[in-house]
């Protein structure tokens, strides 16, 4: 765990000091920052997820950045009912194509709980690496909607915490 938790700060760090030696600022255009907000409810199976972001634009068509990502959710569908608190994080890399379109490669860490039939979970993590493209649309002079397909390289049917290998993301921005 706290080499988890090492992995994911030196990322975080990584990417501020990188925005510091670019000499960003919080009203600085360099900076981008947004995110993305996740409910589903429904009678068996109930999730809330949040996930801000921060990133800098490295050059006019190369930016980097980190999200942190927490998910609660809680599951009646089985003969036992649970409650799971899920938190990542990502290191993210993309390269802007045209104004829309963009490629995009992660490095992901989840720490989440796996349930077993039998009743009983296990606490674990899953690491990913992640690649695909996406769709920027701008809302605004500087708020846009971002759409987003990864493919999950390290997605493994029977020890995944996701059930697919492709991964569809929405959110806003704010500087992207």
């Amino acid at each position: 765990m706290k080499k988890n938790l090492l992995a994911v700060s030196m990322m975080m760090a990584c990417t501020a000091a990188k925005a510091v030696s670019l000499g960003a600022t919080a009203g600085d255009s360099s900076l981008f920052y947004g995110g993305g907000l996740g409910l589903g409810l429904g009678n068996d199976y109930s999730f809330v997820e949040v996930a801000p972001m921060i990133g800098v634009h490295l050059t006019p068509k190369v930016s980097t950045g980190v999200s942190v990502m927490y998910r609660h959710a809680t599951d009646k569908r089985g003969a036992v009912d649970y409650n799971a608190d899920d938190y990542g994080a990502t290191l993210f890399g993309r390269y802007r194509l045209t104004r829309s379109f963009f490629l995009e490669a992660d490095l992901e860490h989840l720490n989440y709980e796996r349930f077993f039939t039998d009743g009983s979970s296990q606490r674990t993590s899953f690491n990913s690496v992640l690649a695909g493209a996406g769709f920027s649309t701008p809302l605004s002079r500087s708020v846009s909607f971002t759409l987003t397909a990864l493919y999950n390289f390290n997605y493994d049917d029977d020890d995944s915490p996701y059930s697919d290998p492709v991964s569809i993301r929405a959110g806003f921005g704010i500087g992207f």
